[in-house]
């Protein structure tokens, strides 16, 4: 019997129970290092700035007219922001082997009575909300040195793009979550490897 057929087995409060387990456990990790946390909230405050900032320069050189100003500030602002939403999502994901090394708690966790499929929709869970979460965060301090509107924002349209590059991005974390194991290592050098050409590839910035 395949996980997935396992875990539709169960019943629903049940498996909704399971996956939620592991979004509290990596809450709780998040926790106890949350100096991490805050060093990757001001990278990811100063590399936003750094790129939103582009936008006054060339407004001073006249390289853009000032009615373009607010349209690109708004798009350099987008661009890193969404990079560091994927990004994030593909962290958490990409490092759930390394997580479970630190903590020592790798068998312990691959040999529990839980369906493979849960623990990773777990996982993938608490990446969207963590991720969401730190780009809110980001959002939050570089608005105040930046004017920019929201009258004229698609919010059904912004959501889909986050489900759609959620959905791509758990399933590339998955996968760069095994390099670790292949590789014991050079495993976790490689999947930010793939995430720096996730970066280049995507055009995203």
């Amino acid at each position: 019997m395949s996980t997935i057929e396992q875990a539709f087995r169960l019943p629903p409060p049940r498996r909704v129970a399971l996956g939620w387990a592991f979004v509290e456990r990596q809450t709780n990790l998040w926790k106890r290092y949350w100096l991490w946390e805050v060093v990757w909230v001001v990278y990811g405050v100063v590399n936003t700035l750094a790129i939103t900032f582009i936008a006054k320069q060339a407004a001073h050189t006249g390289t853009v007219t000032a009615a373009e100003v607010t349209r690109f500030t708004l798009f350099l602002l987008i661009g890193t922001l969404v990079w560091a939403y994927l990004s994030a999502v593909l962290d958490d994901m990409s490092l759930v082997i390394t997580w479970e090394r630190w903590e020592g708690t790798i068998e312990h966790t691959l040999m529990a009575p839980v369906p493979r499929a849960v623990h990773l929709i777990g996982m993938s869970t608490f990446g969207v909300i963590h991720a969401t979460l730190r780009t809110l965060l980001i959002l939050a301090c570089a608005l105040p040195f930046f004017h920019v509107s929201w009258a004229h924002a698609s919010w059904a349209g912004a959501a889909a793009v986050i489900a759609v590059g959620s959905i791509s991005l758990v399933g590339l974390g998955i996968l760069t979550g095994i390099l670790p194991m292949l590789y014991p290592e050079r495993g976790e050098q490689m999947s930010f490897m793939v995430q720096a050409a996730v970066l280049l590839a995507s055009g995203v910035y």
